[in-house]
This record gives structure tokens, C-alpha cells and sequence, in this order.
């Protein structure tokens, strides 16, 4: 990279327009050493669509611990009715005031400290050390150390090459990957906050084609678009990757895109737009064990992106996932936690989603809409719906006081008799989750 007049000018900028900084409110300490707490701002004026109470940054602490840790966090604000998310992990806080809680937990975790619902969340992520990183210097490795760093031009990684960020590093940039055999792996940040909406030094913040990619353990902070996409990947692994979004609109946690064989394991991710979305074609996409928090959007998201000539989407397994805030906007069908959409002739079968768990269902989430449709959007202009067969829920848990009509609805619609939603199974235990069926 060049340091011209111009590229060093804008650097500046951006560091000055939106990087990370510590966060006011929030104080934090690991068995009683201070760790620094991360803001995430609050949307940008052009990408508001939540509620303006809602409308508030976040904040994050992110340390590294051997063991059960004892984490104190201290606040300006009420503490008093807090909850720890997600639910799953049975952490529950102990509280000295109003203003003070502590909690013990095990790492690796990421949890979700919120004084009241969804508002001004404190996400606390504490991971093991790292027992073999890779050091300064070595073959084939970009390693970056602690402290801010920043690049006006994508990292590139090709075959057989890693890109390392060690525990404290603040890196403002993008990463593009094209080749075999890459992994991006470390405890340090990639952020693009201080991009504003679509203007990052790349399309996307993490942009991979090819095989056998390895993606883990890192924090990804304000994606400017959808934020880490595989296009055209065989054979992919994200593991440990929490991705803290929500300033702007687009803001996709993880893309699948005509991809295959891609498995999702132990990550968190909140977003504005959806969370987990397969586009154009996919076979082979598992999730499992994540932590999922959409503003105003799907949890998950199949189709509608689809590709021409006709390809498949199949073979998507979900387990184990707690969701932990869907979408406070409920515009008809079009938020929901699984959000299946099948256009342009595609064929979309073999879906299984057990072990759903909903942390906070509200009144008028629904769980699932299945549908085939001609999509024609600003830039997708389909002629044709699509086909659906064989989706299948399965353990999904609803808490004991939920709302009734709170994620209690599978709504299937065919678009005609010959692109059709055919054998959508609901094998849930709790009576309180139907399907709806529309002609």
C-alpha cells in the first residue's frame, strides 16, 4: 500500500468519522482487572428504522481468561432487571445495587448483559488462550499485533495463507481471500465502523472464494454491506466468529452464497438486516450452537437472490440456535425467524430446524413463513416462483409466559399449482405452534 497525501488524508478521516471508542456507561473487570469496553454506535441518521428508543449504541468488552472468571460490571444506568443472553447458558447475575452485577462463566462465551430488553446491551466475550498462535514473521502469515491498525485496501490472502490478529489488535479494514486453504484465525478485531454505508475499501468486510477456508475465533464490529460472504466456496468453516453489527442498513451477518459445504458452529451475531442468509444456490449448509439477534430483519433468510440458469438450494441443517431479539418491525409475512422464499424455478429442499430456543419472543413474531414466489426486486426481476419440499421443524422452545401468537406460526403459501411448498413438517411437542396455509 501507498501512503499518498490523499490515502493518508482519509485515513484520518476515517478514524475520526466512526472507529471504535470506549464506551461511556459501562465499566468492566475480570477477576478484578479492568478490561476496556468497546462502543458500537448507534444507526447513522440515513439507516434508522427501529424505534427511537431503541435507537442507542452498545458497547462490548472482550478479554482472554483460562477457567471460570468472575466478571464485575458496573453502570451509570439501572441494573436491577437485568438478564444474561443467552438463556441456554444458564448464566444468571448476582447483584450488589443498583448499579453493580457480577457473573461467573466459563470461557469460551458470548454473552448478551441487558438492562432492559435489547436496549444499550453490554456484550461480554471471553475466549481461552490462544494455546499455538502463530508468531511474527512466520511463512505465509499476515500477523498483526495489538493496537489500532488501518488499511485503506483490502487484505489479500491466497492459497495456503493466514491472516492472524492477535488478542488486542483493532484493525480497521477489509479482508478479501482467493485460493485454497486460507484461514483467517486470532482474538483481535476487524472492524468497519468508520466507514459509512457501502463505502468500506471493498465490497464486503470479509470476501471469500475458493476451498477449504477456515474462518475463527475473531470479532468482526460494523460491516458497511453484508459483511462476511463466501461466493463460489467448497468446504468452509466458521467457528467462534462473533459479529457485532447494527449502524447501518445491508449489514448481513454471514452470506452463503453459491456456495457448498459450509458449516456455521459457536458464533454470535447481531445484525440489522438478516443474520445467516444462503443466496443463488447452496448445498451443504449446517448451523449449530450459535447465538442470533436480528433489528429488523430475518433470522434467517433463504433465497429470493436466485440464480439464472435455475441451481438448487439444499441440505440446510439448523441445531441448537438461541435467538436471542428478532425484529421489532412486523410488516405482514416479511420479518420472521426462518424466512424461506423460493423464485426464478429454483428447487429448495432437505431443510431441518431443531432446537430452536426464543430467549425474548414478542407478540406478532412468527416463526417461519415457506413460500414459493416471483420475486422482482431492484435487482433481482424474476418471471417464475420456485419449488419447496420437505422442510421440517422440530424442538422448538417457546418460555412458559410467551405471548400467544408469539413464534407460534409456520406460514406456508404456494404461488400456483405448479411451483408449489410441498411437505412442511411440523414436529414441534408444544401445542402452541401451528401452521398456516394459505392456497
Amino acid at each position: 500500500m501507498k501512503f499518498t497525501k490523499e490515502a493518508v488524508m482519509a485515513m484520518f478521516a476515517c478514524i475520526a468519522s466512526g472507529a471504535a471508542t470506549a464506551a461511556p456507561g459501562y465499566r468492566v473487570w475480570v477477576d478484578g482487572r479492568p478490561v476496556e469496553v468497546l462502543e458500537i454506535p448507534a444507526p447513522s441518521m440515513h439507516h434508522r428504522q427501529l424505534p427511537e428508543d431503541a435507537e442507542r449504541p452498545y458497547a462490548a468488552a472482550l478479554f482472554d481468561a483460562a477457567g471460570e472468571v468472575s466478571v464485575r460490571v458496573e453502570s451509570d444506568a439501572d441494573l436491577s432487571a437485568t438478564r444474561i443472553l443467552p438463556l441456554a447458558r444458564g448464566v444468571v447475575p448476582q447483584f450488589d445495587g443498583p448499579h453493580a452485577l457480577t457473573f461467573k462463566a466459563t470461557p469460551p462465551f458470548t454473552l448478551s448483559v441487558e438492562p432492559e430488553p435489547r436496549h444499550g446491551a453490554l456484550i461480554v466475550s471471553g475466549r481461552t488462550p490462544d494455546p499455538d498462535p502463530p508468531r511474527e514473521g512466520d511463512p505465509g502469515v499476515t500477523w498483526i499485533g495489538p493496537g489500532r491498525h488501518h488499511f485503506d485496501e483490502p487484505i489479500e490472502l491466497h492459497s495456503g495463507e493466514t491472516l492472524y490478529l492477535a488478542t488486542g489488535a483493532f484493525v480497521e479494514g477489509a479482508v478479501r481471500g482467493v485460493g485454497t486453504n486460507i484461514t483467517v484465525r486470532g482474538h483481535g478485531v476487524l472492524s468497519g465502523l468508520c466507514w459509512p454505508h457501502w463505502e468500506g475499501p471493498a465490497g464486503h468486510l470479509l470476501h471469500f472464494e475458493g476451498a477449504d477456508i477456515a474462518l475463527r475465533d475473531f470479532t468482526v464490529m460494523g460491516g458497511w454491506n453484508w459483511t462476511l460472504v463466501l461466493n463460489n466456496v467448497d468446504n468452509a468453516s466458521i467457528d467462534g466468529v462473533n459479529i457485532l453489527n447494527g449502524h447501518v442498513l445491508n449489514d448481513d451477518g454471514i452470506d452463503v452464497c453459491r456456495s457448498r459445504n459450509v458449516t456455521i458452529r459457536n458464533c454470535f451475531i447481531r445484525t440489522q438486516d438478516d443474520c445467516i442468509a444462503a443466496k443463488f444456490w447452496c448445498e451443504g449448509l449446517t448451523v449449530e450452537n450459535c447465538a442470533l439477534w436480528t433489528d429488523v430483519a430475518n433470522i434467517f433468510r433463504i433465497g429470493v437472490e436466485c440464480d439464472e440458469p435455475p441451481r438448487r438450494i439444499a441440505g440446510i441443517s439448523v441445531r441448537d440456535v438461541s435467538i436471542l431479539h428478532q425484529s421489532v418491525l412486523k410488516p405482514g409475512r416479511l420479518q420472521n425467524a426462518v424466512n424461506i422464499m423460493a423464485s426464478n424455478g429454483e428447487m429448495f429442499e432437505d431443510f431441518l430446524f431443531d432446537g430452536l430456543r426464543f430467549d425474548t419472543p414478542e407478540a406478532g413474531d412468527n416463526l417461519a413463513s415457506v413460500r414459493t414466489l416471483v420475486w422482482r426486486g431492484k435487482v433481482y426481476v424474476h418471471e417464475q416462483a420456485g419449488h419447496v419440499r420437505n422442510v421440517t421443524f422440530r424442538n422448538v422452545a417457546l418460555p412458559a409466559d410467551a405471548p400467544p401468537d408469539a413464534n407460534s406460526v409456520i406460514f406456508v403459501k404456494s404461488h400456483d399449482t405448479e411451483h408449489t411448498v410441498g411437505n412442511v413438517v411440523n414436529e414441534c411437542d408444544d401445542p402452541r405452534i401451528r401452521m398456516e396455509r394459505e392456497p
